[in-house]
């Protein structure tokens, strides 16, 4: 089975990947952001619920403690490309002898179909992940192992905007910082004000936008089944 989920690429559904939340920032901050804004103990009611990604099939889901990640495959392989460890059961089950486990299928003529669905934990409220306002807003904060990857999150009518400050605003930040270090990862040092100041230039460049799909209830659901 291996040999099938690498050919269609995505062995993230046997291992564990690396998820997007733990990949190091090329532009950190050495304090979680805004230092002087309102840190929340849980996700607000108005941001919670289920938003569909507008570049895929991936969702978020967001729940008072935490951002989770549905990703979604639909894919397909020859049965050639089925290793020794495969074993196709009629047309609509592999089992996976190493794994020991069942993975749904629908073979037609020699090509299997299948579709697959992990779940990452994108944020989840802690120490190491802080959640702070600043006006109408949200600031994720994760702690890195060496200062805090900052992300921003803005609903605006039904889509949310999940935003990262890209390497080519190292520039743009190096002149609102006194205390910086000027290598990869980029290390600012930002006051309250100056902070402000780079959320009002359009800052966070980087940017994937959702729209709302669910009822906050039904999303809560899903996550908690």
């Amino acid at each position: 089975m291996k040999k099938l989920f690498y050919t269609a690429g995505i062995f993230i559904a046997l291992n564990s990947a690396c998820s997007e939340s733990q990949t190091p920032s090329a532009v950190i901050f050495a304090n979680p952001q805004p230092e002087d804004g309102m840190v929340l103990r849980k996700f607000p009611i108005s941001l919670l619920g289920e938003y569909i990604s507008d570049k895929d099939s991936n969702s978020l889901v967001i729940q008072p403690e935490g951002i989770f990640r549905y990703v979604h495959y639909k894919k397909n392989a020859h049965v050639n490309q089925l290793d020794s460890g495969d074993v196709l059961i009629g047309d609509s089950v592999i089992r996976d002898t190493e794994w020991n486990l069942n993975f749904p299928v629908k073979r037609v003529g020699d090509t299997v179909y299948f579709e697959l669905n992990t779940v990452d934990t994108l944020f989840l409220l802690s120490a190491d992940h802080m959640l702070r306002k600043s006006r109408d807003t949200y600031i994720l904060n994760r702690r890195q192992e060496k200062g805090w990857k900052v992300v921003k999150l803005e609903k605006k009518n039904k889509q949310l905007i999940w935003a990262s400050v890209s390497e080519n605003e190292a520039d743009h930040l190096k002149k609102l910082s006194d205390n910086y270090i000027d290598s990869v990862p980029y290390e600012f040092h930002l006051s309250a004000s100056k902070f402000r100041e780079f959320l009002k230039a359009d800052g966070f460049q980087d940017t994937d936008t959702f729209k709302a799909k669910s009822r906050r209830k039904k999303a809560y659901n899903r996550i908690n089944k």
